[in-house]
């Protein structure tokens, strides 16, 4: 039997926005699906910002674990994937919030009490144009210093079975929409000495070779987006549908 994955989480607090108020139940205009990836880059000797290696599998409470480096630069990459619809427009990314430093799957940490949560620096996002895929992407990237959470968890190498968790969540602005699109993920990671080689622990990965592959260094999530008429609500909202994979 398959662990049980962590509950779909609350969003982590913006400072921004505050806590916004409960969903109503305002006329649904559109429902779309929406395909995210998750992706924790760190800074490679050519100077570009490389996704780390992720080790995916079923018994893992995420689906999936990052496997970091201690004292590199990272930053926390995330792509919006959808198909074609004329109710949606990325304006840009508001907020990306990082939160609930823990090392357990659930998270017990009253909201208010949380000192671990820190408000990333932004880039701007943008569109992106894949050759043969009509999709649309829209991806952005946020500066993460880990050391600014103040947590002994992230400032040093991972004990021997350890496992890091965090949970982060994105406020976008859309185009007509009167409040942020939020979407939310936890996320588990290990984190090994600066010179440590990285790969899959398991021989299953190993032997494949997927790691290699840059699609699968990184974590998925699928969610529902939905837009409410402006005249009774005014906001869109993007609560998980699922677990990721």
């Amino acid at each position: 039997m398959l662990p049980p994955s962590i509950p779909i989480s609350q969003p982590v607090r913006s400072s921004k926005f505050g806590a916004l108020p409960s969903p109503c139940t305002a006329h649904i205009h559109a429902k779309v699906d929406v395909l995210v990836w998750f992706e924790i880059c760190e800074l490679a000797p050519n100077g570009e910002y490389v996704p780390v290696v992720v080790e995916h599998s079923d018994d893992l409470p995420c689906r999936g674990l990052f496997l970091l480096h201690q004292g590199i630069q990272r930053r926390i990459r995330i792509t919006i994937v959808h198909d074609q619809e004329a109710e949606i427009k990325w304006r840009d990314v508001r907020e990306l919030v990082v939160g609930r430093i823990r090392n357990s799957p659930e998270s017990d940490e009253d909201e208010d009490n949380d000192n671990s949560v820190l408000s990333l620096g932004l880039f701007p996002g943008e569109y992106l144009e894949i050759p043969g895929d009509d999709r649309v992407m829209f991806r952005f990237e946020a500066a993460w210093d880990s050391s600014l959470h103040n947590s002994p968890l992230l400032n040093r190498v991972s004990s021997q079975g350890e496992q890091i968790f965090m949970t982060i969540s994105a406020y976008l602005e859309l185009e007509n929409c009167g409040r942020p699109a939020i979407i939310t993920k936890d996320l588990s990671l290990v984190i090994y000495g600066r010179d440590a080689r990285t790969g899959p622990r398991s021989l299953k990965h190993l032997f494949s070779g997927s790691y290699r592959n840059a699609e699968a260094n990184r974590l998925s999530g699928v969610y529902e987006l939905l837009l409410r008429r402006a005249s009774e609500a005014g906001s869109p909202e993007a609560p998980a549908k699922g677990p990721g994979h």
